[in-house]
């Protein structure tokens, strides 16, 4: 699961009784997701971006590709019918690649 606000909501109409694994750069999510006893959570590390409460760095890409998602939840700033998504901060952006 990706960083945003939009992440978020969707983190919180997950069934009570979810029982998965989440990987996140999105710290933001883990209170959110500790309420799920059944969700197992692995944070990505890196440089901590306090405006975007996530993690973004070289090293948070490098992490998310030791895994392989069944589903990627993405978060995007804005969507462009000729460029395609966009990211606020370029960090971030990076780590966006499916």
């Amino acid at each position: 699961m990706d960083g945003g606000t939009t992440i978020q909501v969707l983190t919180s109409i997950l069934p009570k009784d979810a029982a998965f694994r989440v990987i996140t750069n999105n710290v933001a999510l883990i209170p959110i997701l500790n309420t799920y006893k059944g969700i197992e959570i692995v944070v990505l590390g890196g440089y901590y971006n306090r405006i975007t409460q996530t993690n973004v760095s070289q090293q948070t890409c490098t992490e998310a590709g030791m895994y392989q998602a069944d589903i990627y939840m993405m978060g995007v700033c804005a969507v462009h019918s000729e460029v395609g998504i966009t990211a606020a901060v370029l960090k971030m952006a990076r780590s966006k690649k499916p």
